[in-house]
């Protein structure tokens, strides 16, 4: 055991810079795994958790069939109003369905604390700020989301600090100039609850006050091409309201809000035929039926599962793929390692020492770097928030497991050594 010791410690201090690259690669590999499984976790819990809602129901989305000319003739009296605002109300309360949506829609910020990342951007361009024609202050054009209850309840959005929108900040009054906000969880580092934010939600006036934060992570999913994370978002409920506002920028704002209101999802068990008899008799119930029923035949776990489970796919190629690469970076390392210590074996076996004592000796010294590579990848797991016991546990068998077959194929590249030929050789070129 000395012997194994002793030319373990010789053959560590030679190159100590492929040693270094070694332990190195080998902490890559196992952080690489525990974030690789962590990904998963998160992504398996994400799913059961937005799926749980859906699960034997079906989506369906409505949209208005108000565009250009159609617009402007709806919304040139009362009326038309009026029965969209009965419409959404309806619709929010109905107990037949569950209607949800949330709308992607930047709205102005002044003074707006933190970095460029919370500015929206549009095909890649970040969006300039501009000059407000309500007071003539300067606005950031932030990244916002506008969002009902429903879908906050399905979709699980929670709040890590503070507390979340409650029933009474879903109705918006004509003379309210104070607006609940929720923050993504990148903004605790320059805003706490209680804040006041000036903005602009479709260009009408508003003091956001910050009532809490969501919890990091949290995403949407239905209605979006991939998840939409909130970390960088600023949410705002999706309000409603009672009657038609007779002061006119109140009124206008109506207009763009009710728009947004009015499209949505639902979910429900009805079948298609049940749901669009349940719709015309909200049409007659509201008076508004310029809408469409789009992908009444989609289910929505089969939808979520897909959406979700893109970036789990996406992920996993990834981290295979560099999976491979390390694990051959890694063998080649170790193949240039035991070359240059052919001179040491030469000398060991002209000793008296075997071929199998050189192998167990190189086993020795893999086994010995994976451990020193292995503890130090806990230590740093433990920081980054990323140990699982049972996972590394896994990981420290399946490396011990990998490090013998490595040595396996390098004992073959070992077993035609000849130390006497190659001693000479080495005389022979000094």
């Amino acid at each position: 055991m000395n012997f194994y010791l002793q030319a373990i410690w010789n053959n560590l201090k030679v190159r100590k810079w492929l040693t270094v690259l070694i332990i190195i690669e080998l902490i890559c590999i196992i952080l690489l795994m525990a974030a690789l499984y962590n990904n998963y976790q998160f992504n398996k819990i994400s799913q059961q958790s937005h799926i749980g809602e859906y699960q034997g129901n079906q989506v369906y989305q409505i949209a208005d069939n108000l565009g250009n000319d159609k617009e402007e003739e709806f919304f040139s009296g009362k009326e038309g109003m009026q029965s969209l605002i009965l419409f959404t109300n309806y619709m929010t309360d109905s107990k037949e369905v569950n209607f949800f949506n949330h709308v992607a829609q930047p709205i102005g910020v002044t003074n707006l604390r933190g970095d460029d990342f919370f500015i929206n951007t549009t095909d890649g361009t970040i969006n300039e700020p501009y000059v407000s024609e309500n007071d003539g202050l300067e606005y950031d054009v932030v990244s916002s989301i506008q969002i009902n209850q429903s879908a906050i309840e399905l979709q699980k959005v929670n709040v890590q600090t503070g507390r979340n929108f409650e029933a009474s900040d879903f109705i918006f009054s004509d003379e309210q100039k104070e607006f609940p906000i929720l923050l993504g969880s990148e903004f605790k580092k320059y805003y706490k609850p209680g804040d006041i934010l000036k903005i602009e939600y479709l260009f009408y006036p508003l003091n956001g006050k910050v009532v809490g934060f969501i919890e990091p992570n949290t995403f949407l999913a239905i209605g979006q091409e991939e998840e939409l994370y909130l970390d960088k978002k600023i949410v705002l409920p999706m309000v409603n309201f009672k009657k038609v506002a007779e002061n006119e920028e109140v009124c206008e704002f109506q207009r763009k809000q009710l728009l947004h209101a009015a499209n949505g999802y639902m979910v429900t068990q009805m079948s298609h035929d049940s749901f669009v008899a349940y719709m015309k008799d909200v049409s007659q119930q509201t008076g508004f039926e310029d809408y469409s029923i789009i992908g009444a035949n989609m289910h929505a776990t089969n939808y979520l599962s897909d959406l979700i489970g893109k970036s789990q796919v996406y992920m996993l190629i990834a981290g295979i793929t560099a999976s491979v690469l390390a694990a051959l970076s890694m063998y080649f390392v170790l193949v240039s390692k035991v070359k240059m210590s052919f001179k040491k074996f030469a000398i060991y076996l002209t000793s008296g020492f075997s071929n199998k004592d050189i192998s167990r000796f190189m086993l020795l010294e893999g086994i010995f770097l994976f451990c020193v590579a292995y503890i130090m990848a806990i230590l740093l797991a433990v920081l980054l928030h990323l140990f699982d016991p049972l996972l590394f546990l896994v990981l420290f068998i399946f490396g011990i497991f990998a490090i013998w077959i490595m040595m396996l194929f390098l004992n073959r590249k070992f077993a035609a050594f000849n130390p006497a030929v190659f001693l000479k050789e080495v005389e022979r070129l000094r």
